[in-house]
């Protein structure tokens, strides 16, 4: 029984890893039918270029300075100098206590909203006339430009409108020719590029699968797709998707062009806190006198209830329908409907106890209440299996040199005793799928994001708990961190093994020491920077399978001694 044991605890870590592997299979995932490799050559931005730019025409504005709009939602920061914007606030999240910042502007790298004329051949920073509506909610930058050596001229204006309820905005950019002819933008074919990037919020130091992610996705022909851009590379995307996106583990960035023929360049750049997520999206000749191009844009939480109102008219103050931004929630690959329902369970607890720490706690007793069953019933067929041990280990004792007729003899002694051995590993396998619904769930929820289960200690349930920080990296295992929660973990799993029947025959015997002290430690070191609310669930469930199975033990050593 050991064995199958053992069998069943590798099938679960192997299950761990393809879980882990699909859910975070977009940062591996290679697309290659909808994109080209770029470049790097090509794609130099510091490459001269042969063609002739825009210039302004007339006098800068006498008075510059940066514009706010903000509502209860986002405080956003926008220049004159390119109409672009510098900042982006959501004011119900925080980040190391301050309001979160979602525009993380880096070194020498191009502001959100940023316009390039061409392919991203020349950036556009000129200084732009401001103006907004009465109501503050729309914004224009517009300026004259006129080509080199030429008296064709023409208008820019950027037009931001905001609704005071809503992360989402638009904005505009109108090209309109002073003389009825196709506006004077053409740089080997492409008009003009818009920018969005250098990095979304919230702040980080290195980005991982574990505590945060970037990774580009799109949205086409009604599914969502994961792209892979190497350090330094980028792919080109040019089959016009719904939606674009910049995703981290928490919040999103999601750009909706409302234009049907365009190119998109996705770029990724440097390393740790200096990585950039960058999405150009490139117009291609406008063979008209005037332009009007509009793109919606999404910057807040990736949270799949606020992003599914755009998808009917009413529920939102733009009455937009079928965005389907909700799409870009990842999905767990196993159990994701027993994930919904385990949340389901998880807020009504919270509702009465306003803390996820305890929530947890006691939404790990339900499921295991509700699982009791199924163990109680793996726990008698291995008490039965246990008693079987002195004859089987004869039975191998006398056919050792004959390892047909030793099997055949114990399938035998199994069928004499309607015993199946495989019937005390059946309940625990099926148990699996809450276990990798709980690992889904407490390791990804949005709302154990900031949640404070013991102040001082296990301040976010979303991350690992730390007690002491080092100023260098441990050699081998690169911990830069003390915590208290794995070592729980260690000692709660092997207290576990302590209160499990033990099978003492000689063939089982090194399986059971691997069992008993390999896997806790193997565990200890995958879990070790997993985030805290899965390591109080997995200590939970394991104290209370040593009271369980106390219980159990005590029960059978009654009932042993009753029946003698």
């Amino acid at each position: 029984m050991t064995k199958n044991i053992v069998l069943a605890a590798i099938f679960s870590t192997i299950i761990i890893f393809i879980s882990y592997y699909w859910q975070y299979r977009s940062i591996t995932h290679n697309p290659t039918t909808y994109t080209t490799q770029v470049s790097q050559a090509v794609e130099n931005k510091n490459q001269d270029s042969p063609f002739s730019f825009p210039v302004a025409v007339g006098e800068n504005p006498s008075h510059v300075s940066d514009v706010v709009y903000k509502s209860d939602l986002i405080r956003v920061v926008l220049s004159p100098y390119g109409g672009v914007i510098q900042s982006v606030e959501l004011l119900a999240y925080k980040d190391k206590g301050k309001d979160l910042q979602m525009v993380l502007n880096k070194k020498d790298a191009p502001a959100l909203g940023s316009i390039f004329w061409g392919r991203k051949d020349q950036q556009l920073s000129t200084l732009f006339f401001m103006r907004r509506t009465l109501d503050g909610q729309e914004i224009y930058f517009s300026r004259e430009f006129s080509m080199p050596n030429s008296d064709k001229r023409f208008t820019l204006v950027k037009r931001y409108t905001f609704h005071p309820n809503e992360y989402l905005f638009e904005l505009e950019i109108e090209l309109k020719n002073m003389v009825n002819e196709y506006l004077p933008l053409d740089y080997a074919g492409n008009a003009y590029s818009l920018y969005i990037g250098p990095q979304i919020g919230p702040s980080f130091t290195a980005l991982n699968t574990k505590s945060d992610f970037r990774k580009f996705s799109l949205f086409q022909r009604n599914k969502k797709k994961n792209i892979n851009v190497k350090s330094n590379k980028g792919y080109v995307v040019s089959n016009h998707p719904s939606w674009l996106a910049i995703l981290g583990k928490y919040f999103s960035l999601i750009l909706v062009p409302d234009i049907y023929d365009y190119t998109a360049l996705l770029m990724r750049e440097g390393e740790g806190s200096d990585e950039k997520h960058q999405i150009y999206l490139i117009r291609p000749q406008i063979k008209a006198s005037v332009s009007r191009d509009t793109y919606k844009i999404y910057i807040g939480p990736k949270r799949k209830n606020i992003l599914a109102r755009f998808n009917h008219p009413e529920d939102n103050s733009w009455h937009t329908q079928g965005l389907q931004l909700d799409q870009s929630v990842d999905t767990r690959f196993l159990f994701g409907w027993l994930e919904v329902v385990l949340k389901f369970i998880m807020q009504l607890i919270y509702v009465i106890i306003p803390n996820y720490g305890i929530t947890i706690i006691l939404l790990t007793v339900i499921v295991k209440i509700a699982l009791l069953p199924l163990t109680l019933k793996g726990q008698k067929s291995m008490a039965r299996l246990q008693k079987l041990n002195p004859q089987i280990k004869n039975i191998r004792e006398q056919f050792k040199n004959d390892s047909e007729r030793m099997n055949r003899e114990i399938a035998e002694l199994y069928r004499r005793e309607k015993i199946n051995p495989a019937s005390g590993c059946l309940p625990l396998l099926i148990q699996f799928p809450f276990f990798l619904a709980m690992f889904g769930l407490l390791g990804n929820d949005f709302d154990l994001r900031g949640a404070v289960f013991i102040p001082g200690w296990v301040n976010d349930l979303s991350l690992p708990e730390s007690v002491l920080s080092f100023s260098f990296s441990l050699p081998f295992i690169g911990w830069t961190d003390l915590r208290i929660l794995p070592f729980i973990f260690l000692a709660s799993q092997f207290l576990t093994f302590l209160f499990n029947p033990s099978m003492q025959t000689t063939q089982s015997r090194g399986h059971e020491l691997l069992f008993r002290y390999g896997f806790p430690i193997f565990f200890f070191f995958i879990l070790y920077n997993m985030p805290s609310g899965l390591l109080l669930y997995w200590i939970s469930s394991n104290l209370l399978t040593v009271g369980q199975q106390y219980m159990t033990n005590t029960f059978t050593r009654k009932g042993s001694k009753n029946g003698s």
